[in-house]
């Protein structure tokens, strides 16, 4: 997760636009519970032989980013088992696993709108550019590029 605390400021961002389609609203969510909502601008609609696509590959993102976060949860009960930690510190990191992390993660694939999802998927390196099928990428390189943008300036992490 990027660092929370800053604000994305919408001078640093791309221009989204080519004034011919819909507006899009996203909320930008800060670890530390702060929202902001941000207008990209106008949006190209995904050709429906695309759009049906992305529920599938924001499943497969949000199976990704559960399964690295609880890989190093299962790195915290090795220890555990090995004597490192003791029992009172396991259920500690237990408990924010719970607490956090795992909401996080739930909430952000649970109410943000699949585009958006897997565009940041593929800013953040959780879903690899190279395996969308064919077209999508390009359909969706603008919105890609806003997320890359907001990862290379350390804006927090952009998930509706």
């Amino acid at each position: 997760m990027l660092p929370a605390g800053r604000r994305v400021q919408g001078a640093n961002l791309p221009y989204l636009g080519d004034g011919n389609h819909r507006c899009l609203t996203y909320l930008v969510t800060v670890p530390q519970r702060n929202a902001i909502h941000l207008v990209l601008g106008k949006m190209r609609k995904t050709p429906k032989n695309l759009k049906h696509l992305l529920p599938g590959l924001a499943r497969q993102a949000h199976e990704e980013e559960l399964s690295r976060a609880l890989s190093a949860l299962a790195e915290s009960v090795d220890d555990w088992r090995v004597g490192k930690i003791d029992s009172h510190e396991l259920n500690a990191i237990i408990h924010r696993f719970h607490q956090r992390t795992a909401r996080e993660i739930f909430t952000r694939y649970e109410t943000g709108d699949n585009r958006a999802l897997v565009a940041s998927a593929v800013a953040t390196g959780v879903l690899d550019r190279q395996r969308l099928p064919d077209g999508l990428a390009d359909d969706m390189e603008r919105l890609i590029a806003f997320f890359e943008t907001a990862v290379a300036k350390d804006s927090p992490a952009l998930w509706l």
